[in-house]
């Protein structure tokens, strides 16, 4: 049996209604409404011998579900992308991490407050250490952090034991800008601490004298201390003692860039920045194969056309640094179509320029997964593998 952790990226109400998971966060309401209840969080995709056999709600009452990552334990970190401190009307507060079990009774539905409140997009965990580092989503003031357990060795529900989150700092240097940095740049990182992971948004002066105004509370506090940032930090994905980072809007011309870090080292290098939307459209979600290639899916206001025409694309890139074509969003689906599937059909429409989310492979490497955002798909797609980049 193999289960599939499918977030929901919603902000507000669902047309589909409330995730009534066992696990459930927040049960009051948004945007000022007595009925609007948040209509983010996951569900649990079951598949056996290669069939979908059923989909289960894990865990409900949470907001803007966006990316988020595998634990070495067997459980899933889904990271809420929510850029402000606006509270619903049961006074709860959003942007954190959760922990959701692949038995969905097993989620608490409680955040791991010590791991930070920002617009977390991706997180993913050091297998070696028990360390799990973050991206943050939010333009131009993006940290990147790194979460240290004090349960390093690592089991479900080790992480709300506590923990110190700390943002990203290049050695020697004050607030360094990454997003400006060329392809082969590379740094040395070190980090610094966050008093108060839970601390509301502000404005910081950096020791560079750079103003950052509206910034979430972790990232002011890492500012002060001299930490790094990104343009908007995306997709990050372990494999091989390295982490791989997506700055969606990096590089000379804001179209993404890919780090890699060295966990033994330290060191951080672009082996990536895309020097066109036709090359490279700003990459989002990204995940690296069972043969160490990196699939990255792409999320542009405006997608790209290109020989195959118009619409988001799932981009490889080789070992050498060059980005190719390996599938592309041609959904375009009538209302009649969608009751026949049983969905809702006031979905219909044409769907090209939705961005393809959440790529990952199974365990066997046999299936690679990938979601298409709107109108909510799930594929699993197979090889044969051997016989091409991936």
């Amino acid at each position: 049996e193999l289960v599939l952790v499918r977030n929901h990226e919603i902000g507000g109400a669902s047309p589909a209604g409330f995730l009534n998971a066992p696990g459930v966060y927040d049960s009051g309401t948004t945007g000022g409404t007595s009925t609007n209840k948040f209509g983010g969080g996951t569900t649990n995709l079951l598949f056996r011998d290669g069939n979908w056999v059923s989909m289960t709600p894990s865990l409900g009452g949470t907001q803007t579900n966006c990316a988020g990552g595998i634990t070495p334990w067997g459980t899933w970190l889904t990271c809420e992308e929510v850029g402000s401190d606006a509270v619903g009307s049961a006074g709860k507060k959003h942007g954190y991490v959760f922990e959701v079990h692949s038995n969905p009774a097993l989620t608490t539905g409680q955040p791991i407050i010590g791991m930070g409140r920002f617009a977390h997009e991706a997180a993913a965990v050091d297998p070696a250490t028990g360390i799990v580092y973050e991206t943050e989503d939010s333009s131009g003031k993006s940290g990147f952090y790194r979460y240290v357990p004090d349960v390093k060795t690592g089991a479900p529900g080790s992480l709300a034991m506590g923990g110190v989150l700390q943002m990203a700092k290049v050695k020697g240097v004050n607030n360094v800008n990454l997003a400006t940095m060329p392809v082969d740049a590379k740094v040395e990182l070190e980090w610094v601490s966050i008093a108060n992971p839970d601390a509301n948004r502000g404005n910081a002066t950096g020791l560079n004298n750079v103003v950052i105004t509206g910034a979430a509370g972790p990232f002011v506090q890492g500012w002060v201390q001299g930490a790094a940032r990104m343009n908007r930090g995306e997709g990050i994905w372990y494999a091989q003692g390295k982490m791989y980072v997506m700055d969606t809007a990096g590089g000379a011309v804001q179209r993404g860039t890919i780090w890699e870090l060295d966990l033994a080292t330290q060191v951080l290098k672009c082996i990536y920045s895309s020097p066109s939307a036709l090359v490279g459209n700003m990459g989002d979600n990204l995940t690296v194969s069972p043969r160490n290639a990196i699939l990255i899916c792409e999320d542009a206001s405006t997608a790209a056309t290109d020989s195959f025409g118009f619409g988001q694309r799932l981009m490889g890139l080789t070992g050498l640094g060059d980005a190719y074509i390996f599938a592309k969003n041609n959904i375009s689906l009538s209302s009649v179509q969608l009751q026949d599937a049983g969905k809702l059909a006031s979905l219909a429409g044409d769907h090209r320029a939705n961005e393809f989310a959440g790529a990952c492979f199974d365990p066997t490497g046999r299936y690679l997964f990938v979601n298409i955002q709107t109108p909510g798909v799930t594929f699993a797609i197979t090889g044969p593998w051997a016989k091409g980049p991936l």
